[in-house]
């Protein structure tokens, strides 16, 4: 079973309290959202799967909810942009190349406006 993930983008300062769904929701300058399938990538795991521990009383029983600071998103859109260029079986699966593009995506928009992105599936 897949799941989607949501991807919110979120003011650093804001990161860093504790949240309900409904905080976080608020605290969300931008929202993004990809399929949790991609997570099966070995290299993409570690964007959607690990990042800092967000304070928060909502779980998942996959994944916690977490967060990448934007000087840590660079590194996600270059591993990203890497992965499409030298994968063959990726280039040919356009929907698995367009939930990687909705992931790039996200990063790139927290890259450019130093937003933290907070997972949460």
């Amino acid at each position: 079973m897949a799941y989607l993930a949501m991807l919110l983008m979120v003011p650093v300062g804001d990161v860093v309290k504790f949240h309900t769904r409904e905080t976080i929701s608020d605290a969300g300058v931008a929202s993004f959202m990809c399929s949790h399938f991609i997570a099966a990538h070995p290299r993409i795991k570690a964007i959607l799967d690990e990042g800092r521990p967000l304070s928060t009383e909502m779980w998942h029983p996959i994944v916690k909810p977490h967060y990448h600071l934007p000087a840590e998103l660079p590194a996600a859109v270059a591993v990203l942009e890497d992965v499409e260029a030298t994968e063959p079986d990726i280039q040919r699966d356009e929907w698995v190349l367009a939930e990687i593009h909705k992931l790039r995506d996200a990063c790139r928009y927290g890259i450019a406006h130093g937003l933290a992105m907070v997972v949460i599936l």
